[in-house]
């Protein structure tokens, strides 16, 4: 199959746990659940997907010390992944958390250095209302230099929020392998239609 690579990102990791669900689950597991199943949808259907890990751990220098070190060490050697194949396309897997646990639904966030970003940004939303929030509003949201990877990467770039984990009912969804197994192909079937409109 000839399109351009996906790079898959599951952020957090190691000392870096992400933020804690209403139920007190770890964001960095649920991240990598869902892009393991990504990966491996991706891959049955003859894609080429790198990732930056797939097991719990920073990828940070050795010798660094000092966890700020560490994640921005970590940060960086990510991005750099990221902009090591030119043209290919970036997911970044997160989960969201708010005050007030009445929020819930996936949002696509993503940065004005790429005219490709807005694209991908609103075809991953569509596909997440179509194929498993169809009561969700979200507009998908600009990013600026707040959100490192998807502002300083050359290449097609999203922050794909999946869920809200302050929210209880999306918080319990989350943590089971049936929904991640849901949430890993909506995000399949969107990236499937994104190269599928690209050719057109």
């Amino acid at each position: 199959m000839m399109t351009d690579p996906i790079q898959a990102h599951p952020p957090h990791g190691g000392m870096d746990g992400g933020c804690i669900s209403i139920h007190g689950d770890v964001e960095k597991h649920i991240n990598l659940a869902i892009l393991l199943n990504l990966k491996a949808m991706l891959q049955a259907s003859g894609y080429e997907v790198l990732t930056t890990r797939e097991s719990d751990i920073s990828i940070h220098d050795e010798g660094i010390e000092g966890i700020a070190n560490q994640k921005k060490s970590d940060m960086d050697n990510r991005l750099e992944l990221f902009n090591s194949i030119k043209g290919a396309v970036c997911i970044s897997i997160h989960q969201n958390q708010f005050t007030d646990p009445k929020y819930h639904g996936a949002q696509m966030f993503y940065s004005d250095s790429n005219p490709k970003n807005a694209v991908l940004a609103q075809t991953l939303q569509n596909q997440f209302v179509a194929f498993l929030q169809p009561e969700n509003q979200r507009e998908t949201k600009l990013c600026g230099k707040e959100l490192f990877l998807c502002y300083y990467s050359k290449n097609p770039t999203v922050m794909a929020e999946c869920g809200f984990l302050s929210n209880p009912e999306e918080a319990s969804l989350l943590v089971t392998e049936e929904y991640q197994q849901k949430v890993a192909f909506t995000i399949y079937s969107a990236l499937v239609q994104y190269f599928a409109d690209q050719k057109k």
